[in-house]
């Protein structure tokens, strides 16, 4: 598995988390219930838009398919509530994402 791949799934996990956490304050198999009921109803979504991102290549020196990747991600966190943008750079862009969640 791609290091790249790693760490969107790594991404992924964390924000479902995230979101399990807000939507269901209630106790761990409340917890649980919830997360097996999001990934039963998205799991083909996000596997097929998690495909998508990684098709794209991914090497410094390739500067087209680098703004390619960064133009993607910019929109898939835009799509999932995320205030998102990419900061140009001396060198290859830089993607920001920033959710803001109701404090707890």
């Amino acid at each position: 598995m791609s290091e790249r791949l790693r760490l969107c799934i790594v991404c992924g996990l964390l924000g479902a988390a995230a979101w399990v956490k807000t939507a269901q304050p209630g106790g761990p198999s409340g917890l649980r219930s919830t997360l097996k009921a999001y990934i039963d109803s998205y799991q083909r979504a996000i596997v097929s838009e998690l495909s998508e991102l990684v098709s794209i290549p991914n090497v410094r020196s390739d500067t087209e398919n680098i703004q390619r990747n960064a133009t993607f991600l910019r929109g898939m966190l835009a799509k999932h509530g995320f205030r998102a943008e990419v900061l140009e750079t001396g060198g290859n862009p830089l993607v920001y994402g920033e959710l803001r969640v109701p404090s707890m």
